[in-house]
């Protein structure tokens, strides 16, 4: 399933906006997401920060978690990140759930570069919530 840029699966995250992450594919099990980078999201070596990669792994991850129900959310209980190459340009982090529990998501993730590079890989668990609406 195609969602429209900035709608998260159903969730506003406005840091998510303020970045200009794009959300480009959902479905069950796995997301897709991408980002343009810009200069105030760069290192001081001119590549992506690793605030950024960390967000887009993360990001990628826990939509995954909750690709099954998009009426869950899931918050971030545990994360490993390896970075192997610096970022430029445009950056697409796929996200796959691996195992679903009642209540825990494990879930990976990798980033790659426009030409297909692979940046950074992640792990992480996810905790999966039920909210009483809105946005959690």
């Amino acid at each position: 399933m195609t969602r429209q840029a900035h709608d998260f699966f159903g969730v506003h995250v406005p840091f998510l906006g303020w970045l200009d992450v794009k959300a480009l594919a959902w479905q069950p099990g796995s997301v897709r997401l991408e980002l343009t980078l810009r200069p105030e999201l760069l290192n001081s070596l001119g590549a992506a920060h690793g605030g950024v990669v960390c967000t887009l792994l993360d990001v990628a991850m826990a939509a995954s978690a909750r690709s099954d129900d998009t009426g869950s959310r899931a918050v971030t209980i545990d994360m490993s990140v390896q970075f192997m190459r610096p970022g430029t340009g445009i950056l697409t982090a796929e996200g796959r759930m691996l195992r679903q529990t009642n209540s825990l998501a494990f879930c990976e993730a990798e980033l790659r570069d426009a030409s297909g590079e692979l940046l950074a890989k992640a792990h992480g668990t996810f905790k999966r919530l039920r909210t009483g609406g809105g946005d959690g």
